[in-house]
Formats: C-alpha cells, sequence, structure tokens
C-alpha cells in the first residue's frame, strides 16, 4: 500500500502536524472541533496553500513548500469525499459518476464503463438514470463514492462522510465502505467524531487537539487503553493524570490518591483509567471498601446504553463519568449540584504511562 507523508504547518491556526501513514488499511484523525483534522485534509488534497507544507504520496512529492513543488489538485490522484455529497442536480447518476474519470481526460466510454462499474458495485445502477437533486441523502454520498473510486485514486480523503446522514443511512454507508476498503490498495484517510467509525473502519488513529498529533498508534489499542483526555472520552472511559508515589497508587494534582494496576517506577508520569461503570455512586456514607473514594458534585446526567451515566467534578475540577441504573438515579434522587461520593475499587483502574 502506497505510504502517506504529511507534514503541515499554518501558525495562525496553530496547526503542527509531522506524521507518516504506512500501515495498511484506514487511518483516522480524531480530535475536538477545530482541532485541525479538516485542515490536514484540505492540505493534503491541494484546497489549502500552508506556508510550510510537504506531502510525498508513495514516490511522488505532491508538495513541498521548501523547494518549491506544488501539484494541483486534478494532478494529485487523491478524492476527497466530504459531508456533502455535491452531486451535480443537471446531470443523471451515470453522468455524476463518470464525470470524475472524465475531468482527468479519460475518454467518454471508458468513464461511462467505469460509472456503469461502480454503480454496480455499490448496488445503485437502478439510479443511473435519475438526476443528482432526486436522490435521497443515502443515495447521493452512494453516488459521490462511487464518483470518487471511479477516478481510481492512490488516496481516499473522507471527511465525516457519515455525520449528515441519519443514523440507520449511515449505517448502510459504512458497511458499504467497509466492504469496499477490507484489502483495497487504496491509501484511506479518515476524519470522524464518530466511535463506530473507528471500530468498524479504521486500523491506525491519530489523535490531534489544538493543531498537533497527541496520541497515535492501532485502532485496538486506542480503544483499549487510550492515554490522551480526548481520546479517554471518545472511547468513554475516565482518565486521570497524576505521578506514581508507590507501586499501585497514583497522587492526583489536587493530592487525592488513585488505587489500581500498574508497576510503574516511583516518579513516573501516569494515567489512571477506569470505566463509568466500574465506578459505584453514594450519597451519604460509603459502603465497602473501595479503595479510592473521589467526593464531587453532579454536574450534567444522561442516558447511555440503557443507563443514566453521570458526570460529577471533583473540588479541583477534575470531571468524573460514573453509570447508576436508571432505578438507582431515581432513589438516590440524583440531579445537578447532588453532592456525591465516588467510589472506586483498584481491580477496576489501570495505571498506564502518561503520553
Amino acid at each position: 500500500m502506497t505510504a502517506l507523508q504529511v507534514r503541515v504547518e499554518i501558525p495562525e491556526r496553530g496547526v503542527a502536524v509531522d506524521e507518516t501513514f504506512d500501515g495498511a488499511g484506514v487511518s483516522a484523525l480524531v480530535g475536538p472541533n477545530g482541532a485541525g483534522k479538516s485542515t490536514v485534509l484540505a492540505a493534503v488534497a491541494g484546497l489549502l496553500r500552508p506556508r510550510r507544507c510537504r506531502v510525498v504520496l508513495g514516490d511522488r512529492v505532491l508538495v513541498d513548500t521548501d523547494a518549491g513543488t506544488w501539484l494541483p489538485p486534478h494532478r494529485r490522484r487523491v478524492a476527497l469525499l466530504g459531508q456533502d455529497p455535491l452531486a451535480f442536480p443537471h446531470l443523471d447518476v451515470r453522468g455524476n459518476v463518470a464525470f470524475g474519470p472524465r475531468a482527468q481526460g479519460v475518454p467518454r466510454r471508458e468513464a461511462g464503463a467505469r460509472a456503469d462499474a461502480w454503480l454496480e458495485r455499490l448496488d445503485i445502477a437502478h439510479l443511473a438514470g435519475r438526476r443528482g437533486s432526486e436522490l435521497s441523502g443515502g443515495q447521493a454520498q452512494r453516488v459521490a463514492l462511487a464518483r470518487a473510486l471511479a477516478c481510481r485514486p492512490d488516496l481516499l480523503l473522507l471527511d465525516e462522510p457519515l455525520s449528515a446522514l441519519d443514523v440507520e443511512v449511515a449505517a448502510d454507508v459504512r458497511q458499504v465502505l467497509r466492504d469496499l476498503l477490507h484489502g483495497s490498495d487504496t491509501r484511506v484517510l479518515l476524519v470522524t467524531h464518530d466511535l463506530l467509525d473507528v471500530v468498524s473502519l479504521a486500523h491506525d488513529v491519530a489523535v490531534v487537539e489544538g493543531g498537533r498529533v497527541t496520541e497515535r498508534g492501532p485502532a485496538v489499542t486506542l480503544l483499549d487503553a487510550p492515554r490522551s483526555a480526548f481520546a479517554a472520552r471518545f472511547v468513554g472511559r475516565n482518565l486521570l493524570r497524576g505521578t506514581v508515589i508507590a507501586p499501585g497508587q497514583v497522587r492526583l494534582p489536587d493530592g487525592l490518591v488513585v488505587h489500581g494496576r500498574g508497576d510503574l517506577p516511583v516518579g513516573s508520569e501516569a494515567v489512571a483509567l477506569c470505566d463509568p461503570a466500574d465506578i459505584a455512586v453514594h450519597v451519604g456514607p460509603v459502603t465497602g471498601s473501595p479503595r479510592t473514594v473521589i467526593p464531587a458534585v453532579v454536574t450534567d446526567l444522561a442516558t447511555h446504553a440503557g443507563a443514566v451515566r453521570l458526570w460529577a467534578c471533583t473540588p479541583s475540577g477534575v470531571r468524573v463519568g460514573a453509570d447508576v441504573t436508571p432505578l438507582a438515579c431515581a432513589e438516590l434522587g440524583l440531579r445537578a449540584g447532588t453532592a456525591v461520593t465516588l467510589a472506586v475499587k483498584a481491580q477496576g483502574v489501570r495505571i498506564l504511562p502518561a503520553p
């Protein structure tokens, strides 16, 4: 599979990303809004000309500002698919898909053949004669995907392509993407805010925060043991940062000591990772013998997978999530402003090196 080297520096936007994507499969960029993910994709696609940038795809230099190299977008063999499918309303579906190859100079007959092949592959051949303006959201996104792939790109950029679709349609298109990309030689860079996209599609994940990559690794590692605050929130875990003071003990900046499983050396910077389902919520005296007891105040509640996830803030401002049953929530009278004690058993906490 073609390797991709990306260096994008835009000081006025606070963006400084320098990464190489050379493993198999789909690489995902995740992070908060405004972190710079879409900016990186725009620079790679040639829709943005940063002051300093170098993009190398395989053995082709697409842009190198130091050397004065800048290939225009139509010569990069890069396809970009975003939230808006941008189906041409005056063309039928076949014409929409054939437009990409035609814009590359492919003869009309060959472009039509490519369009027909991709319409069949994406199960939308029956829409070939329909106008772009007559398509549903899911149909239009499949057409846009067919148009992108009909160009035979070396690199496919996906910028939240499912975010504008409803849940069921997004699931269908996600499965189409998974089937198409499995075993494909096309390098794929995916920007997403949806955990399902990472679980279903990504092999490699880079967390982008404040214009910089703060965590990078295999998707399974991120899902199992996130090390950055955003990654932990993204996968639904609690992450508490501190310093190891004894085997299996981490002192947080406010002096609270968290007990868990880990054998890092004393003095190491560490993160204590725990699942919200492993935290017991008490109003009043704590029962049992939990090693870690955290005083906090509930800030908000939300439904989560049949449970109620409450978020509570410690006196020092650390935000911690815990899951309770709807019945327990009602019996305890939990609401914003309720003072609670969070009890965490050491067995439910993993202590890992800080990034």
